[in-house]
């Protein structure tokens, strides 16, 4: 193991935080995952959709909306695996479904790409169709609840408001 001198500020805190952050620090320059690899994608093994699934949805949707480009490289199965702490055959068999749909593309020595297939850039309209389930499924549920459409249209815009100033900061 490498010396911890350069950590004195975290040493005088507390040892077990300096070595985690260095940890951190020292595995991530050690190219175990560049910044171009990193995505976002959020798995809840609670929701009843299995959890493969929500990874194949998530990617198609990054890819319609152009958040990952053409020729972008996705995350080995086991970085992506290690950092959702999911089974690394879950992401296998996500991204194996992608290619048969032709959305990625598998590059020997390279691993997953976005595919240059122009099936996978879908136009506004149809990224909002993909919303339609859950666009109902919101509906049904404030329905439910007593909400009025006007209620349930008004804080929704606030809440994309909020979020869009949060991205913006």
């Amino acid at each position: 193991m490498r010396s911890l001198a350069g950590c004195s500020f975290f040493l005088r805190k507390t040892c077990l935080t300096c070595v985690l952050v260095y940890y951190v620090h020292y595995t991530l320059s050690k190219n175990t995952m560049s910044d171009s690899k990193l995505i976002a994608l959020h798995v809840s093994p609670s929701s009843g959709i299995p959890i493969y699934r929500q990874l194949m949805d998530q990617i198609q949707r990054l890819i319609a909306s152009e958040s990952l480009a053409v020729g972008a490289e996705l995350p080995s199965v086991r970085n992506l695996a290690e950092q959702h702490a999911i089974n690394p055959m879950t992401v296998s068999k996500a991204y194996s479904a992608l290619e048969m749909q032709g959305i990625l593309t598998r590059l020997r020595g390279k691993g997953m790409i976005v595919s240059d297939n122009n099936s996978s850039q879908l136009k506004v309209g149809e990224r909002l169709q993909q919303l339609d389930s859950t666009i109902e499924k919101l509906a049904l549920e404030a329905d439910q609840l007593g909400i009025e459409d006007e209620a349930l249209v008004g804080y929704l815009a606030k809440l994309l408001k909020a979020k869009n100033r949060r991205s913006s900061s």
